[in-house]
This record gives structure tokens, C-alpha cells and sequence, in this order.
């Protein structure tokens, strides 16, 4: 966390500015773990991710003492606690205990958080690192975020918004898929990625953009940040989840600058089922939420294919079946300009051999390798039934068997072929440390 950015800052709860009050470690201008403080609380930066949760967050204010006695390791565990795959086990134990009055429970409950954070923080991939939490169908979509169609649909908003550069914002933003691919088109130090969840933003400045800024934080309570200081909020699979939607509204559309963009990607449709919907409302009640900006409402799927829906003089019209009042989950995209979808009809590759390494996408497994040639027979394994019924429209993208030459895994180079196979999502661009 930068100390310069720190001086930009406001408390959400009592807007007072911040002061840097202890330092455990930190390198050039980058906090590592420290304490800040202003008018009404302490809040702590533990790996560099500054904790903005409300004053009366019991683990952020575990982890305020943790970092006061300069135990960085332990604020580390308290904000990391939901490693514990058995937490609810454990959570029956300490009951039990204390009805039976045994005294060692929470001291062997404390031995079991820290062997298990511990595990996790030695892993060296992001992969490794999700096997070890053991987190269900969730481990199976974070592991193949890349080729989720959500963010697929969200490749052509990313070429088109990062083109104002930065600052931007991700509200939400996980454990970093969306900030990696902004990655390829702006500086990593002007992202800033918000989240709820302290693991997940652990994941993304380790695995993901170590120079981006990251800050855990819950989006019904105002943003820390000044008036018009983003070129771009972006925001996908969040707004259905919080409560407060006209809060956060108004807060992205104060930080971010008039000219500037707003996009909402994976918005559910109220009229149609979700898996786990959360809370969401309809075409008109997600625009109603911009008043005073051109939002436009875009069924996600168009995405998909938006290249072959945009006539050369102008957007014409939906293909039928793709009209907003038939989508299962929206695209918003709004600003005080027009918003002119023939912008958003394609998405640019782009590769940086620095940050990124060409994989198979992993919902591929290798079946057969043939000896007489330099490649080898792929097909799609579904890693689980229900990733395979959310992601239906995967089906109609990705071939279900490939043949790929070893030599454009091995020595990836700009050619027809690789960039071909880029652009149909059977190879990807991942994070070195991915796999």
C-alpha cells in the first residue's frame, strides 16, 4: 500500500483523513504491514492490503492488535481465518468444550489455524493454493474464471475501457482475474481492486498483480476515495449481492470522473432464475440507479458474439434472443457521453512474457499424444456438473476436441496459429504463477 495513495484516502465512516501510526515493515513507498489511523478508529495493512472494514469488525480489530505488538504473522491468520476448511466442525468442537469445561479447546482450534495457514501461504501456485482451501464448486469456478462465459462476455468491455487508461476501479474484484487482464493494457500501480474478503485479495496481489493496490472493504458503506479519481469503475457479479445498491451507486458515479465510464458486467435479471441470484431487479430497476447518466442495458450474451452483431455503419439491432428483456443476466455500461456500442464489439489480445504464460485452458485434458506428429488431442472434462450446467453457452464456443502443436505451448510466438487458438480460448494467458 502506497503512502502516497494512503494521503488520498478518507475514512468511510467518519470521512476524517488518515495518519500513518505504526510501521512494522515497509519497502521504498509501499506499507507492507502497518497501522493507520484517523478521527474514529485503527485499521491495519497486513501484506500490503489495507483493512477498511467497519470499527467494529472483530477480526480487523484482532488484526490492529496483532500488528500494535508487531506480530504480522498472526494479523495475517486472524484476516486469513477462513482457511480453515472444517470451520464448522471446529466451531461444534468449541462448543462441545466448553459444555464438557475443557479449557484446551480454542488453544488446539488456534495449532490447527495456524498449520493451515501456514499450508497455504508455502503454496507457490494459485492452483495449489485453491486445492488447499478445499472451497467446493467455488475453488472450480475461481480455478477457470478465465473461461467462466462471464468473462468472456467482459473481454470486449476491457479493450474498450482501458483504452481512457487509468486510474480504474474494480469493485469486487476477487481474487484478480479482471485486474490481470487490465494489466495488459495499463499500468499495474493504477488499479485499485476492493473486495469483502481479505483471502481474496491476498490471492490477487500474490498471484495476480503484486504492484496493484488492494484494499477489503464492504461496498454498502461509502467508498474511501476522492471525488472523480477513477477514469473507469468496472464491477462484474457484485451489484446483485449488495443490499445498499443506491449507496454504491451513488458512490461509483461520485469517484468517478464525468467523462469517464461505469460497467456493470453479470447483472441478474429479477424475471428470470438464477443459481444464487442474491438480489436482483430488472432491466428498468438497474438503470434507475444512474439517473442522470446514459446507461445502457445490454443482454451479456451479445458479447459473446458482438463482432458478428455490429453492422459497419452502426449498431442495427438485437438478434432475436438476445433482446435485454429475454437476458438472464445484464450488462450495464453508462456515462454523462453517449455510449456507443460499436466500441465494445471486439476485444484486442495482447501479450506481456513478463507477467503471463501461455497454458491449455485447463478445462482441457490431454487424451491421446500423437507420436508421428508434434501435437497433441485435447477434449473439454468438466469439472463438475454444475460448472457444466452454468456455463452452457461454453458449449457452443469451445470445440469439444482440439489438436494443439507442442511447440506453440512451448515456444509461444506471435503467429497466426497462437494467436488464433488465444482468441478461441483454448490457449490462455495466465499469471506465471498460475499452475
Amino acid at each position: 500500500m502506497r503512502k502516497s495513495f494512503i494521503k488520498k484516502l478518507h475514512c468511510p465512516f467518519c470521512s476524517g483523513n488518515f495518519t500513518i501510526t505504526k510501521i512494522i515493515n515497509e519497502e521504498d513507498d509501499e506499507l507492507v504491514n502497518a497501522l493507520i489511523e484517523c478521527s474514529c478508529s485503527q485499521y491495519p495493512i497486513v501484506n500490503g492490503i489495507l483493512s477498511l472494514k467497519p470499527p467494529d469488525d472483530k477480526n480487523q480489530k484482532a488484526a490492529v492488535d496483532a500488528i500494535g505488538a508487531a506480530q504480522t504473522i498472526l494479523a495475517l491468520e486472524i484476516l486469513l481465518s477462513t482457511v480453515e476448511k472444517s470451520k464448522k466442525l471446529w466451531s461444534r468442537i468449541i462448543r462441545k468444550g466448553a459444555q464438557l469445561r475443557f479449557p484446551l479447546t480454542s488453544y488446539y482450534l488456534r495449532v490447527y489455524r495456524h498449520k493451515k495457514t501456514q499450508a497455504f501461504l508455502a503454496c507457490k501456485t494459485l492452483l495449489l493454493a485453491l486445492d488447499q482451501l478445499n472451497l467446493g464448486n467455488y475453488s472450480n469456478y475461481l480455478k477457470h474464471r478465465f473461461s467462466h462465459p462471464s468473462f468472456l462476455a467482459s473481454l470486449p468491455l476491457i479493450s474498450r475501457m482501458c483504452r481512457d487508461g487509468g486510474p480504474i476501479l474494480d469493485l469486487g474484484c476477487g481474487i484478480g482475474h479482471h485486474c490481470f487482464r487490465f494489466c495488459e493494457h495499463v499500468r499495474p500501480s493504477e488499479i485499485v481492486g476492493v473486495d469483502r474478503w481479505f483471502l481474496q485479495l491476498y490471492l490477487a496481489k500474490k498471484f495476480f498483480i503484486p504492484e496493484g493496490t488492494f484494499i477489503c472493504l464492504d461496498a454498502n458503506y461509502p467508498l474511501p476515495f476522492e471525488d472523480s479519481y477513477f477514469h473507469t469503475t468496472f464491477s462484474s457479479d457484485v451489484f446483485n449481492y449488495i443490499l445498499c445498491k443506491q449507496i454504491a451507486a451513488k458512490e461509483i458515479m461520485r469517484t468517478t470522473k464525468n467523462e469517464g465510464l461505469l460497467i456493470l458486467s453479470h447483472l441478474h435479471n429479477k424475471e428470470m432464475q438464477n443459481l444464487v441470484p442474491g438480489f436482483p431487479l430488472s432491466a428498468g430497476g438497474w438503470r434507475s440507479l444512474f439517473q442522470g447518466l446514459e446507461a445502457r442495458i445490454v443482454n451479456e450474451s451479445w458479447f459473446l458474439k458482438a463482432n458478428e452483431y455490429v453492422h459497419h455503419q452502426g449498431f442495427l439491432s438485437y438478434p432475436q434472443g438476445l433482446e435485454p428483456s429475454s437476458a438472464k443476466t445484464f450488462t450495464l455500461i453508462a456515462s454523462r457521453k453517449r455510449v456507443d456500442l460499436r466500441e465494445f464489439a471486439s476485444f484486442e489480445i495482447r501479450v506481456n512474457s513478463n507477467r503471463e504464460k501461455t497454458v491449455i485452458n485447463p478445462l482441457y485434458s490431454r487424451r491421446r499424444v500423437e507420436q508421428d506428429k508434434y501435437s497433441d488431442i485435447y477434449e473439454i472434462e468438466w469439472p463438475s456438473g454444475a460448472f457444466k450446467s452454468e456455463c452452457q453457452e461454453l458449449e457452443s464456443i469451445l470445440p469439444s476436441q482440439v489438436e494443439v502443436n507442442r511447440d506453440l505451448i512451448e515456444n509461444p510466438s506471435l503467429s497466426s496459429d497462437y494467436l488464433g487458438l488465444l482468441r478461441k480460448f483454448i490457449l490462455l494467458n495466465v499469471p506465471i504463477n498460475y499452475v
